[in-house]
């Protein structure tokens, strides 16, 4: 209808106004010389208009979608790598490689960079549709959707919606599990919200998400038909094993981290004889002093 046209129309304009700021200020303004920084170790230049979408966070994405992720511990980079889940990278791995069976003459490196812009401001867009039908189903008014639309579109992160970043899949997945599970479709709604775990570490919050509109929906039938205490306990029990399969990604990057850097005797981190070995509270603690 007109009303979601003009959502698609105004994400349309912010991620183009977004796209030309970025390659526009890499081509005239200096980069920060950051001696800690990882830069993409591909065939980029980072002056390039594709060098503009290769800085800081978003040279650990394309490295893992170029060479995945470390299996020993190689150099002191390969456990941050694992600060990263793998939902994105596979993402623009997939995509790459139906540009190179398309475009067989293109450098594979420009591929996956494109790749992920593709993918970012794709997501973005459907991020930003997802969120009005959020809006409508929450009976926000028409101007409360409007200004809530446009502050997602505009808002001072949006730099990271269209870039190597994981953010814009992440919030897809997101808005569409929230819609989802208030239209009772359980099942695809923890799935998405799952999913969202595997784009970014923090997606383990999605799971208290759960809690209230279980609680919510099971008041609402409360209402209509008395419920027995072992019925409650089993309607408790649901509401934590969908809150666990939406955190489950998380512990599986744990665990295979813990496979891959705790297993042999030798060369074997610190990290692996804490009490709760957790490699991204590691890498948070270690490298980036949060």
């Amino acid at each position: 209808n007109k009303s979601m046209s003009n959502v698609v129309y105004i994400a349309l304009c912010s991620r183009l106004i977004t796209l030309l700021l970025m390659i526009t200020s890499n081509t005239l303004l200096p980069d920060h010389k950051a001696t800690d920084a990882l830069y993409f170790p591909g065939n980029i230049d980072n002056d390039s208009a594709l060098g503009s979408f290769v800085k800081w966070d978003s040279a650990w994405f394309l490295k893992i979608a170029k060479t995945g992720y470390p299996t020993f511990r190689s150099d002191p980079t390969s456990e941050q790598t694992y600060a990263f889940f793998p939902l994105f990278p596979w993402l623009i791995k997939a995509l790459s490689k139906s540009f190179e069976f398309l475009f067989p003459l293109r450098d594979s490196d420009a591929l996956l960079v494109v790749s992920s812009v593709v993918i970012s401001n794709l997501a973005f867009i459907g991020s930003a549709v997802v969120l009005r039908a959020n809006c409508s189903r929450l009976r926000f008014s028409d101007d409360e959707t409007f200004r809530t639309v446009l502050a997602f579109c505009f808002n001072p992160a949006s730099v990271f919606f269209s870039s190597c970043y994981a953010e814009s899949v992440f919030s897809l997945l997101s808005f569409a599990g929230l819609a989802l599970l208030i239209a009772g479709r359980k099942f695809l709604g923890c799935l998405c919200l799952c999913l969202a775990t595997f784009a970014r570490s923090n997606g383990i919050l999605n799971a208290l998400m759960v809690f209230p509109i279980e609680f919510h929906q099971f008041h609402l039938s409360k209402a209509k038909h008395e419920h027995s205490p072992l019925r409650t306990a089993a309607k408790i029990a649901l509401a934590v094993s969908e809150a666990l399969f939406v955190a489950l990604p998380y512990f599986c990057v744990q665990i295979n981290a813990y496979y891959v850097f705790c297993s042999k005797t030798q060369e074997r981190p610190n990290w692996c004889d804490y009490k709760v070995p957790s490699i991204y509270s590691y890498i948070q603690s270690e490298y980036w002093k949060v």
